[in-house]
């Protein structure tokens, strides 16, 4: 059977994805040899292999029994884990003679070595908590599903809390230390199965999804599920699918405009000309975002599918399915002139051409730089747009004109427009703002709209 899948995962719901206080934990398994450990109970003998930055590489953790033990289940590709490194290390010179945080991933010691020595080069400082790599049994005594995960365990081993990271303070470490009763919000991991590739919220789920020729659904916020959109075609049951879970409503008219991802209208492409911006986006980060979510309606469920020989019709259909479920809103794609950032040549030689024309397409990006072989110059362009630079208030495009292949690599802070542009210089590109003329995601108050109508404008 074949089927072609995109899954994408929105960045601004930050339980799930880059811009909050927690991310999905990929490879996630329980070991039904060890028995998850929940508040209150004592800590196993646990001695710890494979650490770096400290005095020796291993450690058992009963050698730290007049210390409270602080448990940071972390990834390097978790934004807000990466954020939390200065704090801890912070926290832990402010209490190094009471307190031991010990950041715990999954990862390999490649993976993590490799990211700590180019993080500590480009803030220029060295940091001190010291690190496991390729964990294998301190995930399966506290298992979760998001990341960053914080586990306090108390000199005598009892586990005193499971928190995320808004809880690591000092003033909750002093508490903690000063009384045996203090308690921290428990972290709760919630979620329930949802197969992605049937029908939505029928029977249960749909059943096999197999006697479904049409669906369209539209329910509001459900605890549990992910914040994420989902387009599929699958041949099995001949429809094509268009899945958003606990997003906000402007997600629907992006994804609804943007026809399949092909011409995606980022945030920095959508204008909101209406009077109360708050009931389709909002700007708060993290819980503070869920809650709003989960409140008025905010967040959304919505589901549609068609026959495979009406796949032409799923936009046009999800195009009127907002109109008819939001009345109150109208869309539609314009020409606006506006502010950009883009990507320009600049005057000098081509060293941008590959020298490798027959060679594989090699494409390497990381948040210190990239390498790239082969490769069309939208690549750059396009990785950045959808993560390095995606918190950029202004519209990233592609201004050079350049259609070849090129060959690039660059060591810079992907995220620093300054910083690369440094680095850009050797191949005569430059990051640049500039006023153009886009097509742009606009969306007004209907009434607004018939208004102008009816004047004739």
């Amino acid at each position: 059977m074949y089927k072609t899948i995109l899954t994408i995962v929105m960045a601004t719901l930050c339980l799930f994805f880059k811009g909050t206080a927690q991310q999905t934990m990929s490879k996630t398994k329980v070991n039904p040899i060890i028995k998850p450990l929940q508040i209150g109970q004592r800590m196993p003998d646990v001695v710890l292999t494979n650490l770096h930055n400290y005095k020796t590489t291993r450690l058992d953790l009963a050698d730290l029994e007049t210390k409270l033990i602080i448990i940071d289940f972390w990834a390097t590709w978790c934004g807000p884990c990466v954020s939390m490194i200065p704090k801890m290390d912070s926290l832990q010179r402010e209490f190094q003679y009471d307190v031991q945080f010990i950041s715990v991933s999954y990862q390999t010691a490649a993976e993590v070595t490799g990211f700590m020595e180019k993080l500590e080069k480009q803030n220029n400082t060295h940091y001190s908590v010291p690190y496991v790599s390729d964990d294998n049994s301190l995930r399966f005594l506290f298992p979760h599903k998001t990341l960053p995960h914080y586990v306090w365990i108390s000199s005598n081993g009892t586990v005193r809390a499971i928190t995320e990271l808004k809880e690591i303070t000092s003033a909750n470490i002093d508490k903690m230390l000063a009384s045996s009763s203090f308690t921290l919000p428990e972290k709760k991991d919630s979620s329930i199965p949802y197969d992605y590739s049937k029908p939505f919220m029928v029977n249960g789920n749909g059943g096999d999804g197999k006697g479904l020729i049409y669906h369209s659904a539209l329910s509001g916020y459900v605890e549990g599920l992910p914040g994420k959109t989902h387009l599929e075609r699958a041949d099995s049951i001949n429809v094509d699918a268009v899945v958003l879970t606990n997003c906000a409503s402007i997600w629907l008219y992006k994804i609804a405009y943007s026809k399949g991802f092909s011409t995606f209208y980022p945030d920095t492409r959508v204008l909101l000309e209406v009077k109360h911006p708050e009931g389709l986006t909002s700007r708060l980060k993290g819980n503070a975002y869920l809650d709003w979510l989960r409140k008025d309606g905010h967040g959304v469920c919505y589901e549609l599918r068609v026959p495979k020989n009406a796949t032409s019709h799923l936009y046009p259909l999800f195009k009127q399915n907002l109109a008819m479920l939001f009345p109150h809103y109208s869309a539609a794609v314009e020409k606006r002139m506006v502010k950009c950032l883009a990507l320009v040549r600049l005057p000098g030689a081509d060293r941008l051409q590959t020298k490798h024309k027959n060679a594989e397409v090699i494409q390497t990006f990381e948040p210190f730089g990239f390498t790239m072989q082969n490769c069309p110059l939208s690549s750059f362009v396009n990785h950045l747009k959808l993560k390095y630079l995606s918190t950029q208030p202004l519209p990233i495009v592609n201004e050079t004109g350049y259609m070849g292949r090129v060959d690039m690599k660059i060591t810079a802070k992907l995220s620093s427009i300054p910083d690369m542009n440094r680095a850009l210089e050797a191949y005569h590109l430059a990051w640049q703002e500039k006023m153009m003329e886009l097509d742009m995601l606009v969306i007004k108050d209907a009434d607004q709209v018939k208004a102008a109508t009816d004047k004739g404008l």
